[in-house]
Formats: structure tokens, sequence, C-alpha cells
């Protein structure tokens, strides 16, 4: 595991320090947030131990890094939470962080998920209230991508897809959402593509697709 590094975040100025906390319930196929997205993979990674289902924990979390040089911090700090932060051996010298902060045990789960296939990329996940759902994927055999997520407010739903192309350059993405029932969709193809989502108020939705070089 590689030093941790202080980055100067665009996104919000979000910053994300601690140790990983894992425990060692696999994620449940097909786990779904508001917006119908859904947060892990059918077939997902397994672990040998098994457990109840995590939606029984008050909160859970996953992290599996397979390849060199990655980092990965999750912090939960309020109830009903769910994370799953996943490395594959393409993203070497990648970085994840997640923070969520759901403040009332009775308000719907949190889900934050992290796919990176990336090497030399950057995922940083926030929330904070109830009943959210934030998903970034970044997939090979791009390099250098960001994304970065933040969400104040509750059944909010943020969603990054990017897959870059190495001769090309990388993909930036960051959304800002505060506020409730607020849906974000990004989609970055073919590298060196760059977008900002921002929604304050209720029931806003913004979509952006860019691809081509």
């Amino acid at each position: 595991m590689k030093t941790f590094k202080t980055l100067s975040l665009l996104a919000g100025g979000i910053l994300l320090a601690g140790a990983v906390n894992a425990q060692v319930a696999a994620p449940q196929p097909g786990l779904q947030g508001p917006g119908g997205i859904t947060l892990s993979a059918a077939n997902g990674p397994k672990n040998k131990v098994t457990s109840p289902a995590r939606a029984t924990f008050l909160d859970d979390s996953y992290v599996q890094q397979l390849g060199s040089g990655q980092y990965a911090s999750v912090i939960q700090a309020g109830n009903a939470e769910t994370a799953n932060l996943i490395q594959t051996s393409e993203a070497t010298n990648s970085d994840a962080y997640q923070e969520q902060n759901n403040p009332n045990p009775g308000t719907n789960r949190d889900y934050a998920y992290i796919l990176q296939k990336s090497a030399n990329s950057i995922a940083s996940q926030l929330q904070n209230g109830g009943g959210n759902a934030a998903k970034i994927v970044q997939q090979s055999p791009g390099t250098g991508d960001q994304a970065y997520q933040s969400q104040n407010g509750n059944n909010n739903t943020a969603d990054i897809d990017q897959s870059g192309s190495v001769p090309v350059g990388a993909n930036f993405a960051q959304q800002f959402q505060s506020g409730n029932s607020n849906f974000a969709r990004t989609v970055q193809q073919d590298g060196r593509d760059w977008s900002t989502i921002e929604q304050r108020g209720t029931s806003n939705t913004a979509l952006v697709k860019q691809s081509g070089i």
C-alpha cells in the first residue's frame, strides 16, 4: 500500500482520509438505489466467509484491491450505510475514497459503489443525508481518469461512467447535488472529456454524454 497522497480536489475541495473499514460480508448482487442504478454487478467479487444479508447491519463496507500501489479509504459516520469499493488489477496506482454520513437511523439507506479499472485514477464520493445512491465506474484502457461526487440531502442519485483512451488522454467528471430527489448521470468515452453537474433544489435531472475524439 502506497503512502497516502494529499489531493487538492476540484470537486468542492473534498479530502477524504482514514483507515479502510471492511467487513467480511460480500456484496449482494443487484443492489439498487434510487433511479434504478445497479450498485453491485451480478458477478461481483465473492468472499469465502458467509454472513447474513448486509442490510441487517447498521453500516457495512466491502473493499477489494487486486493491483499494485492502490489506496482505498472508507469512512462511515452515520447509520444505514452500504459501501462497495473495488479496484482491479488494471487500476495500478489508483486512489478511491468514500465517506457516508446518514444522520438518522430511520431514513433510507445510503449506497456508494466504486469500480476502477483504469490506472493512475481517482474516484471520490461524499454522501450527507439518507436514501442517496452514488456510483462511479472508470474503465480501462484509460489512465488518469478523475471522478468526484458530492451529495447533500436525501434520495439523490449520482452516476458517473468513464472510459478513456491512452493516446488521447484522461477524463474528468464531477457532480454536486444539494437538495432532495435529484438525478445526475455522466457518461464520457474515448478520453479527454470534461464535465461538471451542479444541482440545487428538488427533483432536478441532468444527463451528460460525451464521446468521440
